[in-house]
This record gives structure tokens, sequence and C-alpha cells, in this order.
């Protein structure tokens, strides 16, 4: 540091070129980039990155209702992979046969991943649905978004 701070002073040094002057100009320029323009691209980077993600996670939340089902019956064993938007509580789902009514009144039947330990046949368990009464993953959670944000 201290010899780019001599170089930068123009110390007389009959062997300095004019060009060690102008390199030094450029190194500290690519140092201050470092120290303050990297960390200031990254927080940018990754507030605009969770205001994204925020959205979805509102959007998720208006689309994505929660709904009582009763279960018909278990599905079986089933091996799932996860869903990124689920966040880590999706490793613990299990897959039940159930029964629900859709927004418009109609019922529904279907395997359905609940978070919930099902029970006997006819206990009740909660599952999200669309408008249109179909079973989605439920929505991701703020805390979720801001650390895939955080992350990324």
């Amino acid at each position: 540091m201290w010899v780019l701070w001599a170089l930068l002073r123009g110390r007389d040094n009959p062997l300095r070129r004019a060009t060690d002057r102008r390199e030094a100009w450029v190194a500290l320029g690519a140092l201050l980039l470092l120290v303050v323009g990297a960390p200031a691209a990254g927080w940018a980077g990754g507030a605009v990155a969770d205001d994204a993600l925020q959205r979805s996670v509102r959007a998720q939340h208006e689309e994505r209702h929660p709904v009582d089902a009763v279960v018909v019956g278990p599905a079986g064993r089933e091996r799932f992979a996860g869903d990124p938007e689920g966040g880590v509580e999706r490793a613990a789902r299990t897959w039940v046969v159930a029964s629900w009514e859709a927004p418009d009144g109609s019922p529904r039947t279907g395997k359905v991943a609940t978070a919930s330990r099902p029970g006997l046949p006819g206990s009740p368990v909660r599952i999200w649905t669309d408008a249109a009464g179909h079973p989605v993953p439920p929505p991701m959670d703020g805390s979720t978004a801001r650390t895939h944000a955080v992350l990324g």
C-alpha cells in the first residue's frame, strides 16, 4: 500500500516512468471498486431479488387458499423430490387421498400432500387449493424468500 501511495505522490525518483503513476491510479481505482463497488452491487442485486421474491410471495398468497379437507384413505408411499418454492417444510409432507369442496361448491377428491400427520379416514386435514379448487403446493413464506435472495 505504501508503494502505491509513493507512486501516487510522485516522489522524485529518476527511475520512475510516467506510466508508473498512471498504473498506480488504475490500481487504486481497482482497489476502490473491490472495496466499495462489489459490496454495493451485491447489496443492490440482493435488494432487487428480494423485492421480486416478496412480490411472488404476495401473489402466491392471493391465489392459493387453505382448505379443510377430509381424509378418505392413505395414498401409499411416494418419493417426493421437493419444491424450491415451498421451503424446508415440503420435505415433511405426507400424501393422502382426501375430499374437499371447491370454491364453486363442487365436491373434489384426489391425492394431496399435507404437512399434518394424517389420521384415520374421516379426520380433517389442511390442504392448499387454487381458485379452481385444484390442490397446489403451499405458498412460499417471506422468510424463505428472503433467504433465497440473500443466498442469490
